[in-house]
This record gives C-alpha cells, sequence and structure tokens, in this order.
C-alpha cells in the first residue's frame, strides 16, 4: 500500500499573535525554558512542530513548572534519570546542559554519576561523562 504523502509541512514561527492561542501550560513551559537559557528553536523545533509544542506543554509547563523543587534539583533528577535508564546522547546531552546551567558543579554532577552507576549499572559512566565532557 502506498502512502499518499502530499501534504505541506507549516512553517512555524512563535509570533506575538501565535501566543495568544497557547495554552497557559506552553506559556509556562516557555518561559521555564528560557529560565534555563533555552528556545524551543534550540532543538526541539527541529524535531517536529507537533511534538515541540506537547514537550512544552506537559514537560516543561507542567513538570518542570510544578512547586515542591527548584529548577537546579529538576536537573539534577532528570540527568540522573535519563542516564539510569541509558537514553541516547539526544536526550542526555541536553539534560547535562540544563544541569550546568542551574548552577550543578563539576562535583556534584560526577557524585551523581557515581551514585547512578552503583544502582544502575557501572557500564553507563563511560557513555554519560563522555556526554558530560
Amino acid at each position: 500500500m502506498k502512502r499518499n504523502n502530499s501534504f505541506s509541512i507549516p512553517n512555524y514561527a512563535y509570533t506575538d499573535n501565535d501566543m495568544d492561542n497557547k495554552s497557559q501550560a506552553h506559556k509556562d513551559g516557555l518561559d521555564i525554558m528560557r529560565q534555563m537559557g533555552e528556545t524551543p528553536k534550540d532543538g526541539l523545533d527541529k524535531i517536529d512542530q507537533e511534538f515541540s509544542d506537547l514537550s512544552i506543554e506537559t514537560i516543561f509547563g507542567g513538570v518542570w513548572a510544578r512547586e515542591g523543587l527548584n529548577l537546579r534539583d529538576r536537573a539534577l533528577v532528570t540527568v540522573a534519570t535519563v542516564i539510569a535508564l541509558g537514553r541516547d546522547p539526544m536526550a542526555v546531552k541536553p539534560n547535562i546542559r540544563r544541569a550546568i546551567r542551574t548552577g550543578i558543579t563539576d562535583r556534584e554532577f560526577r557524585e551523581m554519576l557515581y551514585q547512578v552507576m552503583h544502582y544502575a549499572g557501572w557500564s553507563i559512566g563511560g557513555p554519560a561523562m563522555k556526554n558530560y565532557k
């Protein structure tokens, strides 16, 4: 069966007018990203616009915007999680950058990595350290 690929992908750019049509969670997510020195153009928009919008709204505007943990602590927990799960460097590298941008020191990163290696498997340490450096 042949797929019909005769659709066009719209060119999305965030304008003030577009932002009026976004949910509050999406706006909050963009604010969280800006606080960490990021924009969707840094990575998410390069993957797919709908994927980007959903990620911004649910991950950053939902989970990251919650009270209870500051951005620094959330970044440390998140990078530990993606490393422990053995995620692709495409998922690990941006989370390492977020951890650094939110104030995680070299010593704290290393200690987190050694802790994670002990519980999640020693072999995850090498790739994680390579992505860190």
